[in-house]
């Protein structure tokens, strides 16, 4: 009896996995499609560095680790968007639906209180329901850092990653 309550909790746990990576498949591609909409509406970002000469910063440096980090993915350095691909990589939140969520809930903790964070936000928890748990402690995470808005993030490329997180984050 035993085995047989263990066999089903296994099977309910794989498909719940399953069902759980088709959600993160489909809130990518809805986030993904959004990408046009905030290009034409974010201001130019004035990045110091192509994703070329990132390539050749030395290891550990934030440059290094975004460059790094868009070449897993087989993305770019997009115009407008090199501060949120540094987002990214600087609190530690991969770069697809579920990880575009939990960034913008820990920069609405942070005082990111704009339409994209809000309703990035609204998105994450309608689909994502029972993780919310884990969105409140990304929230409170936000929180543990000073306020980002404004902080240009080009001034930190050359800088080691690990400095440049005990920079930001807030001495408790």
């Amino acid at each position: 009896m035993k085995s047989l309550i263990a066999f089903h909790l296994a099977s309910l746990c794989f498909i719940y996995n399953q069902v759980l990576r088709l959600r993160i498949k489909i809130a990518s591609a809805i986030i993904g499609s959004t990408v046009p909409l905030f290009r034409l509406t974010s201001p130019p970002s004035n990045w110091p560095f192509s994703l070329k000469e990132q390539r050749q910063f030395p290891d550990g440096s934030l440059g290094k680790e975004i460059a790094c980090a868009l070449d897993r993915q087989g993305f770019d350095l997009i115009p407008k968007f090199e501060s949120h691909d540094a987002e990214h990589v600087l609190f530690g939140y991969d770069m697809s639906g579920l990880g575009e969520i939990r960034l913008q809930i820990f920069l609405l903790g942070n005082g990111r209180y704009n339409w994209v964070a809000i309703g990035t936000t609204l998105f994450g928890l309608g689909s994502f329901p029972e993780l919310t748990w884990l969105f409140l402690r990304d929230f409170i995470r936000g929180r543990e850092y000073r306020n980002l808005n404004g902080l240009h993030l080009g001034n930190y490329l050359e800088k080691q990653t690990v400095q440049v997180r005990a920079i930001l984050r807030n001495n408790f």
